[in-house]
């Protein structure tokens, strides 16, 4: 993700599961949870950008385990057609 990015967005968390961590780098591994941050708390933690940026991000994600769901109901049912 490339994207202009303000200070705050380089402050680590003073609390949370990603504590010590700054939104940036949540960024990288948990989109979800920089939106999440954007939405439920103080606006000052995560510049609007980086919120945007993560938007769009954890919408992939979500879209790549909704496929990869869709797979998985169905590999029982290719399993079972190959064998009969």
């Amino acid at each position: 993700m490339k994207v202009y990015l303000g200070a705050d967005d380089n402050l680590p968390l003073s609390f949370g599961k990603h504590k010590g961590m700054t939104p940036i780098q949540i960024a990288e591994i948990e989109p979800s949870y920089v939106v999440w941050l954007y939405e439920s708390t103080d606006h000052g933690i995560v510049t609007k950008t980086l919120y945007e940026a993560c938007q769009q991000d954890a919408r992939e994600d979500e879209s790549a385990r909704a496929e990869d769901t869709d797979e998985e109901r169905l590999e029982p049912v290719d399993k079972f057609m190959k064998r009969h």
